[in-house]
């Protein structure tokens, strides 16, 4: 399965138990003082659950095209606080 195409993160987009679980524990966790870092952020669901639970800043880092389908999802709900960067973990610089 590849991660380059929207189609290779459906499953997880779509498994409703995972990312309850997942925003349950970013919300418990997420104060408006946190800097959150979503490596392999995908689609970017995990870092828009961050950013509505408050944190100051997220870092959407994710190195397959799929990223700008995540940037379209932020600006049409209006998240201001989150900031995308295509490039892999391994070459990160913040």
């Amino acid at each position: 399965m590849s991660y380059n195409s929207t189609h290779g993160h459906h499953s997880m987009i779509l498994d409703r138990v995972r990312n309850e679980a997942y925003a349950r524990a970013i919300r418990a966790a997420v104060t408006p003082d946190s800097v959150v870092l979503d490596l392999g952020a995908g689609l970017g669901i995990l870092g828009f659950i961050a950013a509505k639970a408050g944190a100051k800043k997220v870092y959407s880092v994710e190195p397959a095209p799929v990223i700008e389908a995540a940037k379209m999802v932020a600006k049409a709900n209006g998240l201001t606080n989150v900031e995308f960067i295509q490039t892999t973990a391994e070459q990160l610089e913040l």
